[in-house]
């Protein structure tokens, strides 16, 4: 794994106030990291920044880049030391995020949670939903503090040729991270057999054998082998919260599907569930 196979090209999207402090810390940490080049994209809304526009003079300003340049400095010194370029314009938060990532080059997008915010968001997690479903970057929602680089990583798969994106491109990101593959296998009519317990084990011997069987023809034995395997009968949203809550996790990675209604639809259950719940980082990877 070479430095030239991590992202070179990020993206963060932040409304610049102590809300996307967190994710701000770790797109700067991962720019550090990857040796890469950091765009900080900024919406200025007119609803929520009119007073730039209007008012004696000192209350003006007359260039937002550096009313945001200047803001940065102050907060993050570090920013001198790494390759980073500010961009902020009026418009519509998800429009300019979504041009400014694709015009750039950005291999990833970061942002954080907003919740019943102005900031791009007349409903929970508005910006961040657009994000997942309607651009083909992956995404990296930033919930906890950064205290280190990515250690415990799980990936959600469905034995599918997006889950086999979403695992390469978390080891692709994060190749000296501990990864564990988590499949979930909701099997409806098992409820209805009598001996449950019974049903669980024989529905997850069977659902381990396939999955490792899938991960070696996709990754090749020798590299399926360094991943740890969590093989689980039961809903996949919920088991996957609930196991992010007890381990050490600080990375959950899922696939999604890219446009349309079906992303929306993914969102609406296993990928915003996690979104929501989970005490960690969540990074979506949309099929190509």
């Amino acid at each position: 794994m070479t430095e030239a196979t991590v992202p070179r090209r990020l993206t963060l999207a932040t409304d610049l106030t102590a809300r996307s402090d967190r994710a701000t810390e770790r797109a700067m940490m991962l720019a550090s990291e990857f040796n890469a080049q950091l765009l900080v994209v900024h919406a200025v809304e007119a609803d929520n920044y009119a007073f730039w526009d209007h008012g004696p003079s000192w209350r003006r300003s007359p260039n937002l880049v550096e009313v945001a340049r200047r803001r940065l400095r102050l907060e993050l010194p570090e920013m001198e030391a790494l390759d980073i370029q500010v961009l902020v314009e009026r418009g519509d938060p998800f429009e300019l995020v979504r041009k400014a990532s694709e015009g750039s080059g950005s291999e990833l997008i970061v942002t954080g949670v907003a919740r019943e915010e102005v900031y791009g968001a007349s409903q929970p997690g508005r910006l961040v939903g657009e994000l997942a479903s309607h651009t083909g970057t992956p995404l990296l929602v930033v919930k906890r503090k950064p205290l280190a680089p990515y250690r415990h990583i799980v990936v959600a798969v469905e034995l599918t040729e997006n889950s086999v994106g979403a695992l390469r491109f978390a080891r692709r990101c994060f190749p000296n991270a501990i990864l564990t593959v988590f499949h979930a296998v909701d099997l409806s009519y098992a409820n209805l057999i009598g001996d449950l317990e019974g049903t669980r084990r024989s529905v997850e011997e069977g659902a381990t054998k396939t999955c490792r069987q899938w991960l070696n023809d996709q990754l090749g034995p020798a590299e399926a082998e360094q991943l740890q395997l969590v093989v689980v009968y039961g809903e996949p949203a919920m088991l996957l919260d609930h196991y992010a809550w007890e381990k050490p996790v600080d990375l959950v990675v899922t696939g999604s599907h890219r446009r349309g209604a079906i992303a929306r639809a993914l969102l609406g259950s296993v990928a915003r569930s996690v979104l929501e719940r989970a005490p960690a980082d969540v990074l979506i990877v949309p099929s190509s």
